[in-house]
């Protein structure tokens, strides 16, 4: 049997390709890992880099960093047409590198640059990037116009996420144009604060299955008690899976939940000292007197690092299996059945809290699993 120093060049490009593949399913990517493998075919035999070097689907990932600058020159020189995915923190390195013909193969863009951030739209805007499948912002300017141009001229894509790092109210947007993202599935929005609902009601995202929203403290403007105006926004009817994160209060996670008639999922974490707020937020889930019962198909609560108090969630799913026999709720203009609660998930810090007894009586109601999130999807 040979070994894989004799495979023919045709199944070496599939080997390569799935090291590639597997690399970029990684919960935790490291770029040094994908440059040594790079390196490491180059210097294994002539055949191996001759294979290598005319594989073009390999070299798609550019870590636009410091330290990898060289590399992602490299990797851009060999991608020959292929769709490329980059990751960029140095303007001035994507302004020299990032030529016309390679920003219409972008197929996946994240940018974090805290320095340059005001630079960084303007810079986008001049290019012909209109393929995106996923787009990640991390250093947005104070207008949410310019960001909202790029929108609309990437109606395929699939995954975004808009973060901001500085406290400028938002300048309005005078664009008239509201565009709408037919293939959005997952949406990201971090420290937009009080102008959440602004960003979330300035598209349209029909097919949305995901939504994330997260607020540091500060980003509240030292008002943490302020509600975000969430009941403004649109509906969401497709919102399968809705997750919050930091300074959020009960009106902001009521106000989501209203607009998103059919969620399943609801997942909280790291709001330690908005916790309190919350032990009352499942009492409104479940409330005996309501006449129709708030995200009727909820069946899955999730706590990340996020104690609420045990008798609220216990009293929450035991509330919610007594209203799946008797009570019905409209959503989307049907009459339907309450769903029971399926499970609750727990991460192991937010385990601790409880005493063993109190897990066991929650499991006589709904199922309890340990549930830790996949790495950067709650960060």
């Amino acid at each position: 049997m040979g070994t894989i120093d004799s495979l023919p060049p045709e199944l070496l490009q599939h080997v390569f390709d799935a090291v590639v593949d597997a690399w970029e399913e990684a919960p935790a990517k490291r770029w040094t890992e994908l440059m040594n493998f790079h390196t490491n075919i180059l210097l294994v035999d002539r055949t191996w880099r001759t294979t290598a070097l005319h594989t073009s689907s390999i070299w798609r990932n550019i870590p636009l960093h410091r330290t990898f600058i060289n590399y992602a020159e490299y990797c851009l020189k060999h991608s020959g047409n292929q769709g490329l995915n980059v990751q960029a923190s140095l303007s001035g390195s994507f302004r020299e590198l990032i030529t016309e013909e390679r920003a219409a193969r972008i197929h996946s863009l994240e940018v974090e640059d805290k320095e340059a951030y005001r630079y960084w739209m303007t810079m986008l805007l001049q290019l012909p990037i209109n393929g995106l499948h996923r787009l990640s912002l991390h250093s947005l300017c104070s207008s949410w116009e310019e960001p909202l141009t790029l929108l609309a001229r990437n109606r395929n894509l699939r995954e975004l996420e808009i973060t901001r790092f500085f406290h400028q109210p938002l300048i309005p947007t005078s664009s008239v144009c509201r565009p709408t993202l037919p293939s959005l599935k997952k949406l990201k929005i971090s420290d937009w604060a009080q102008e959440t609902q602004s960003v979330l009601s300035s598209f349209s995202a029909p097919a949305l299955v995901t939504l994330h929203i997260a607020v540091n403290d500060e980003h509240r403007y030292g008002q943490r008690i302020r509600p975000m105006t969430l009941n403004e926004m649109d509906t969401f009817d497709a919102v399968k899976e809705v997750t919050f994160q930091f300074a959020i209060t009960t009106e902001d996670v009521l106000a989501v939940l209203r607009h998103t008639p059919n969620v399943e999922i609801l997942r909280m974490a790291h709001s330690w000292r908005f916790q309190p707020s919350f032990d009352d937020l499942l009492g409104h889930l479940a409330n005996p007197n309501a006449a129709t019962v708030l995200a009727p198909r909820l069946q899955v609560l999730g706590l990340h690092e996020f104690p609420v108090w045990m008798p609220s969630i216990l009293a929450f799913a035991r509330a919610r299996l007594s209203r799946s026999r008797t009570s019905w709720s409209t959503v989307e203009g049907r009459v339907q059945r309450v769903l029971p609660m399926r499970c609750v998930e727990l991460s192991e810090r937010t385990l601790l809290f409880y005493p063993p007894a109190d897990v066991e009586r929650l499991q006589e109601v709904c199922e309890v699993i340990v549930w830790e999130p996949p790495a950067g999807e709650i960060r």
